[in-house]
């Protein structure tokens, strides 16, 4: 039987069973992949036509879901980029050069299988962040407590950037205390929300505050 196609042009390819080497985000490294179906969106509306391929792990029978886009009908389709299970958020442009460099080696670390560096590298984070904010204190504790009192953190974000603290402080100078994939994932996730508000949803707040302030004054 041949594919499916509907009036918009898109394509419901059925399962090839097809193999394919790739990464798999639960086994933590590369695994045989069977194509389970691909949905090819060839609309003419749409210059750039998309395919959605979705896979699933030999191993540990997981899914994956791939997304390839083609910009040129001449070269074909460009290389998947994971959809699912999600790829680590990238930091927000405003984020300081500092700051990002933590944050990815602590991702680097997830990957890498090195839970408990992980936890280290987000209290490295949060450090980074305490010094590009200028929040000073003889410890980390103060200068979270400093970032509080200046503004840049409210108390829900107080609470996480200590618990990420006194969890980075166990990774580093607790031998007995070890950290799971679970755990790690966990604080980097919680790392991410802390940048995510500092750096992207208030700076955005602000500009958005600024323009209406602008409009306002444009309007009388």
């Amino acid at each position: 039987m041949g594919d499916n196609v509907n009036t918009n042009g898109d394509v419901r390819m059925k399962a090839s069973q097809s193999i394919s080497m790739l990464d798999c985000p639960n086994c933590d490294k590369v695994t045989e992949m069977i194509v389970l179906s691909r949905y090819e969106c060839l609309s003419k509306d749409d210059p750039f036509p998309c395919r959605y391929t979705l896979m699933r792990c030999t191993k540990c029978m997981h899914p994956v879901l791939m997304l390839q886009e083609r910009f040129d009908e001449y070269v074909g389709w460009d290389e998947p980029y994971r959809l699912y299970p999600p790829l680590p958020k990238p930091t927000h442009w405003a984020t300081p050069g500092t700051v990002c460099n933590a944050y990815s080696e602590a991702t680097a670390c997830l990957k890498g299988k090195a839970y408990t560096a992980t936890a280290i590298m987000c209290r490295k984070t949060i450090e980074c962040v305490c010094k590009e904010n200028g929040a000073s204190g003889k410890d980390l504790k103060q200068r979270i407590q400093a970032l509080k009192d200046k503004g840049v953190i409210e108390q829900n974000l107080f609470e996480w950037a200590d618990a990420l603290r006194m969890l980075g402080n166990d990774a580093a100078h607790e031998p007995e205390t070890s950290f799971n994939k679970q755990d790690a994932l966990d604080m980097l996730e919680f790392t991410d929300a802390l940048l995510g508000y500092i750096y992207t949803f208030k700076e955005r707040f602000n500009q958005f505050m600024t323009r209406r302030s602008k409009s306002k004054a444009n309007s009388k």
